[in-house]
């Protein structure tokens, strides 16, 4: 499936798809809308496209919706919120044909985002609550999590610091839970500034902890990178060693 991409190269990617036709395609595309999530969201439209148009007369439904949220997400980034939502509303639309509960809830915490940056704070939080209800019924606590923090976020914006730091710290308890230390080290800072408990922090001490808080972050990214990394050489050696048998 798309989401499973992390383990995929996104050179091997893009060097398949002039090869790839039919459903193998599609997936691909759908594959590549996610691998670009957060290098290039022009790219994430531009495959995207391509692959709706190859779903048009197709009955697969789960490439669509991870295609629809992902040129969402795209149009999001790009400041572009009137076609972010509808992408998003197209998403919904087909998740709830579809009775797919994890796709809907992304939709919904797509659109709410959305109306989180238009300061519709109103309709963000309305949507951040339906989003959150699907991830509790369906046991998903990285999305649970995600949602905390966008209610906080909505929190923050209307000057509730207090409901704010409530839902910042239960996406903190959840993220230890699921060992996401990238999230937690991004989420240590709103906690830190809207803690009553804490003192106030003169500007140098915050540039100095922001600071901090962006190592972290770059170093558990890196982390990451190596792993990958000894995971792609460690089967490229063993097909090395596999070829070598056979020409002995």
């Amino acid at each position: 499936m798309a989401e499973s991409f992390e383990n995929k190269n996104l050179e091997i990617l893009l060097k398949k798809l002039p090869d790839t036709e039919g459903p193998q395609q599609i997936e691909l595309l759908a594959d590549l809308t996610v691998a670009f999530r957060e290098i290039n969201p022009e790219k994430v439209i531009e495959f995207g496209k391509q692959g709706l148009e190859l779903l048009q007369d197709s009955k697969e439904k789960k490439l669509k919706l991870v295609i629809l949220n992902e040129i969402c997400r795209a149009y999001h980034y790009l400041s572009k919120y009137q076609t972010s939502l509808e992408y998003g509303f197209k998403a919904l639309e087909l998740s709830n044909a579809s009775n797919d509960d994890l796709h809907k809830a992304t939709a919904i915490n797509r659109i709410g985002t959305t109306y989180l940056n238009m300061a519709l704070f109103n309709q963000a939080l309305e949507c951040f609550m339906q989003a959150l209800k699907i991830y509790e019924n369906i046991g998903d606590k990285r999305g649970i999590a995600g949602l905390y923090i966008n209610i906080g976020l909505v929190c923050s914006k209307i000057g509730d610091r207090e409901k704010a730091l409530e839902y910042y710290s239960k996406a903190m308890r959840t993220l230890k839970e699921v060992n996401d230390k990238r999230s937690l080290a991004i989420l240590y800072n709103p906690i830190l500034m809207y803690n009553p408990a804490m003192p106030r922090l003169s500007p140098m001490f915050s540039y100095i902890l922001r600071a901090c808080i962006i190592i972290l972050v770059a170093f558990t990214m890196i982390q990451r990178n190596i792993k990958r990394l000894w995971s792609i050489l460690g089967k490229h050696l063993k097909s090395r060693k596999k070829s070598v048998r056979s020409l002995e």
